[in-house]
């Protein structure tokens, strides 16, 4: 199949109907419309986080991050990192494959020719795990936090942020510390792997039930970094928390959502466009509803644009991502235990809308994890 210059890729990583890992490559056109091109296959997983990771090469040229991997619990509660790339027909296959020790929860973050897996131990507290990626798809352990993580009963996604003036990669991880508390934690990874914490947002948050982050870009500031978490709070209800990280990797609170969202039972947060963070919950309906928050030019101000409305139905998991330019997906298991993939266009208002779905293309899932895939063709 020939992908369209105008079209992208999306790719969702689930736990299919017998248990094992399937990675599935969706292709998006301008539209929205949207069509199943390729799956492959691994083990029996029972969690699994989706990212890109890597280095590419296509015609010669070097492009980070165009793998991508997979971070998964086994069926022996290890923790498990596959690669796979993504040719520019879409067929995905898998490359390489490294494990580690047991885990609880896992994340799995891309940082150009790096990936960082953040994850639970067996003692219950956090460890993020650096692991370098090839061309060829092979994985390499790096580097690890060590002894720098403290007990956790939920994680994120991680978010990325710029290199430092040494060159060295920052990783925004958010957590549930073991007091229930939400926790924002920078980390700083070198060339060589080597990751060391920088710092938190210390107790600047309350209780929390589940989390999610997103990267913002805030108009005009070219030096801070700006993080948002999307939570479960203490009464049951979505807040969202805008953080901003300075050059020196100190955090500080900046601007929340208050009272503008109600009770729910998921959430994926990511980015929206720019100025922009989407939300994917499930409501207290149990239905899918995507909002779209607004984030002033300071980071202090958190305005609810818009929503889905009654545009989605019940769902039992949910999974977010972006193609950076107003289109968000999200993949989601729906009343009947299958998963579906949503298209929905953000415009420069932050009005939101429907665009196309997968209909019945894929079966029942366990689990489900997404992410944006780009194609060399487009980067080239």
């Amino acid at each position: 199949m020939s992908i369209n210059s105008n079209a992208y890729l999306i790719a969702s990583a689930t736990q299919d109907s017998n248990g094992y890992l399937k990675v599935i490559i969706w292709n998006v056109n301008d539209d929205g419309t949207i069509t199943r091109i390729s799956d492959a296959s691994a083990g029996k997983i029972t969690q699994v986080s989706l990212t890109k990771g890597g280095n590419y090469y296509s015609a010669g040229k070097e492009v980070p991050g165009q793998f991508l991997v997979t971070a998964a619990q086994d069926s022996q509660r290890n923790l498990n990192v596959i690669s796979w790339q993504v040719d520019e027909n879409g067929r995905v296959v898998k490359k390489g494959q490294a494990s580690a020790g047991k885990i609880g929860l896992v994340s799995a973050t891309g940082l150009d020719d790096l990936v960082a897996t953040a994850t639970q131990d067996s003692n219950g507290n956090l460890k993020v795990i650096v692991w370098g990626i090839d061309e060829y798809g092979v994985i390499s352990r790096k580097g690890d936090s060590g002894s720098a993580g403290e007990k956790i009963s939920q994680i994120s996604e991680g978010q990325r942020g710029r290199k430092t003036d040494t060159g060295s990669r920052r990783l925004y991880t958010a957590v549930q510390d073991s007091n229930g508390n939400l926790k924002v934690i920078v980390w700083e990874i070198d060339k060589n792997g080597v990751i060391s914490r920088k710092g938190d947002s210390g107790s600047a948050a309350g209780k929390i039930g589940l989390v999610s982050t997103a990267s913002i870009l805030i108009p005009g500031d070219i030096e801070n970094d700006y993080l948002a978490t999307a939570t479960q709070d203490s009464n049951g209800n979505l807040k969202v928390i805008v953080w901003e990280i300075d050059k020196n990797g100190v955090i500080s609170r900046k601007g929340d959502s208050g009272s503008a969202a109600g009770k729910i039972g998921l959430v994926s947060a990511t980015y929206g466009r720019y100025g922009y963070v989407a939300t994917a919950t499930q409501d207290s309906g149990g239905k899918l509803k995507v909002i779209v928050w607004k984030v002033d030019d300071k980071g202090n101000v958190v305005t609810r644009e818009s929503d889905s409305g009654s545009a989605a139905g019940k769902i039992g998991l949910v999974s977010a991502t972006d193609n950076g330019y107003g289109s968000v997906a999200t993949a989601t298991q729906d009343s009947n235990g299958n998963l579906k993939v949503i298209v929905w266009g953000i415009d420069e208002y932050g009005v939101i809308s429907r665009k196309g779905d997968s209909g019945s293309a894929a079966g029942k899932i366990g689990l489900v994890s997404a992410n944006y895939v780009s194609l060399p063709q487009h980067l080239s």
